[in-house]
């Protein structure tokens, strides 16, 4: 992949990062694994152990399902963390 095209990949936002930082190995998940643990209804966020909500999962759905759209839901996670 050549400079100019890594530099115009899109890459998840801080906040999915985070999350697939707490909940999931980011070397082995795959976009579909992230947006099944989305839409699932026991993810609880790390901090204070609230309830995710509602409002900043659709986001995240949202962002995830982007990612899909442009590069298919079998793309590793780890290709789109910054880094």
């Amino acid at each position: 992949m050549s400079e100019q095209s890594r530099q115009d990949r899109p890459t998840a936002t801080p906040e999915l990062a985070a999350l697939v930082h707490d909940f999931m190995d980011p070397e082995r998940a795959t976009l579909r694994e992230v947006r099944e643990l989305l839409m699932g209804d026991d993810l609880m966020v790390s901090d204070g152990g609230e309830m995710m909500y509602q409002q900043d999962r659709k986001w995240l759905i949202n962002e995830v399902d982007e990612l899909i759209d442009r590069h298919g839901p079998s793309t590793p996670v780890k290709e789109l963390l910054g880094g």
